[in-house]
Parts: structure tokens; C-alpha cells; sequence
């Protein structure tokens, strides 16, 4: 499959990339991705442009815990943590930041998953295939 993906990095994205999948601080206690590569289709890499612009006047920089993720690599969190449900019980502080989020991300013409605050994606993200680690041009897993 050929895919036209962007590598999120310093300096062509002013944002810092922490790939939490990437090592043992995630919900799985252990590396997920083998490789941490910050991938984004072209479409995304667009958009996220465009909100590290509006956030930049701001003073906030935007940091990336996870981008294109292969779906090996979403069947092992599921199978640690099967639970639909996203977290409401957090401070107002916490809440006014999601706030934030969201108005950045959703001017910048990212669509939010209303089940994980920190989860954003392309309108009809349903267009694009599912990747496996092995479409990848090289592999995280």
C-alpha cells in the first residue's frame, strides 16, 4: 500500500513529540512501538499546521503523544484496556485545558473523538485505510 505520509519532527513541526507508546510510561506498563516514528497522512500533517499556528500566538506549543498508529498497535492497548469510556472527573483547570484543545484543534478543521478528550482526527477518517505496521515505511512495532 502506498501511503503519503509526513514525518512530524522539529523543525518543520514546532511541537514536541513524546511518544508515550514508545515507552514503559503507558497503560500497557511496557514499550508498544519498537521504533518511535511520528507519522501523520499529509491531509493531517496539514491540519496540524494549521494549529500549531493558531496555538503559537497564544503561547502554547502543542506536544504529540501519539500520531498514525498501526492497528497492532491499537489491538494490544485494547486488549490491556477494553473501556470506551473517556475521564470527567478532573480538575477545572484540566477541563478549561481540554477547552482549549478542542477550540484549537477544531478551528484548525480537526473533527474530536467525543470518547477520548485527547483524541483528534480527519472529518471521514473512515476514507482512509486501516495501516498495518508492515505498510509503514518502516515499521514501529
Amino acid at each position: 500500500m502506498k501511503l503519503d505520509l509526513v514525518t512530524i519532527a522539529p523543525p518543520d513541526f514546532d511541537v514536541d513529540v513524546s511518544l508515550a507508546y514508545a515507552t514503559d510510561a503507558n497503560l500497557t506498563g511496557k514499550p508498544v512501538y519498537r521504533n518511535a516514528e511520528c507519522w501523520l497522512h499529509r491531509e493531517a500533517a496539514e491540519k496540524l499546521a494549521a494549529a500549531i499556528a493558531l496555538a503559537s500566538p497564544l503561547g502554547f506549543r502543542l506536544k504529540i503523544f501519539d500520531a498514525l498508529r498501526p492497528t497492532e498497535a491499537q489491538w494490544a492497548l485494547w486488549n490491556v484496556n477494553p473501556d470506551p469510556d473517556g475521564r470527567t472527573d478532573v480538575s477545572a483547570e484540566a477541563q478549561r485545558n481540554r477547552l482549549v484543545l478542542m477550540g484549537l484543534m477544531t478551528t484548525a478543521g480537526w473533527d474530536f473523538y467525543r470518547n477520548e478528550w485527547w483524541h483528534y482526527q480527519l472529518f471521514d477518517a473512515r476514507r482512509f485505510p486501516l495501516v498495518c505496521d508492515a505498510d509503514l515505511p518502516r515499521p514501529m512495532m
